[in-house]
């Protein structure tokens, strides 16, 4: 699901890389780290705009991910995020 948009579903925007440690962590949290701080700034221009395409498939899964905002809303309880950086897709 965190390569797919889902028309009407409410995704957040993170990098892949994170949300691949966040759910190793969150499996085995005896054994891996807890990821660091959620940075989603790179995302972003000097414009505040999106230097990405979440409708390039070949973003979604290795740079990008999805994730649905309950699992958004976890995150954001848990982390620090730089600058409230966030983006979400409707």
């Amino acid at each position: 699901m965190d390569t797919e948009i889902i028309p009407g579903m409410i995704q957040a925007i993170i990098p892949a890389d994170f949300l691949r440690q966040w759910r190793s962590w969150i499996n085995r949290p005896h054994e891996k780290p807890r990821p660091g701080p959620l940075d989603n700034t790179w995302l972003f221009c000097k414009h505040d705009r999106l230097v990405i395409d979440p409708n390039i498939s070949r973003d979604l899964g290795t740079t990008i991910s999805l994730v649905p905002l309950p699992e958004w809303a976890i995150l954001q309880e848990l982390l620090v995020l730089l600058n409230n950086s966030l983006i979400f897709l409707t």
